[in-house]
């Protein structure tokens, strides 16, 4: 059976002001606006995230988040394309998370500077 969704994580790095720009909620608005759910997250050198989409509309979104480099002060988009559609934290919606909550990875982007940390 084929795929319905695309699912992938991304981590956006740039400048210290990137944290401060609203580049959250610009990325939250666009996920609304594409239907897609996931979250959002400051991470310390970065602004990390994972999103689920419907596939036609997946392309869109990681279209949007690489071209937020030309809008911000961006200096870096890396995007993980999953196998298969499943993420690693469920919203109904997508959600801008608090920056001490654990949601790093076993490999890159965002990974786990401990990997002692449980993980899911």
């Amino acid at each position: 059976m084929e795929e319905r969704f695309s699912g992938f994580r991304f981590s956006i790095g740039g400048d210290d002001s990137l944290r401060g720009a609203g580049v959250k909620e610009m990325i939250q608005r666009k996920a609304d606006e594409l239907f897609c759910f996931g979250w959002v997250q400051d991470s310390k050198t970065s602004i990390v995230g994972e999103a689920r989409c419907h596939k036609k509309l997946g392309h869109k979104m990681k279209l949007y988040l690489v071209g937020l480099k030309n809008e911000t002060s961006i200096e870096e988009t890396i995007i993980k394309e999953y196998r298969d559609s499943k993420i690693k934290l469920h919203f109904s919606h997508f959600k801008i998370l608090v920056e001490d909550r654990i949601t790093c990875f076993r490999n890159q982007p965002h990974q786990c500077e401990d990997l002692s940390i449980p993980l899911w």
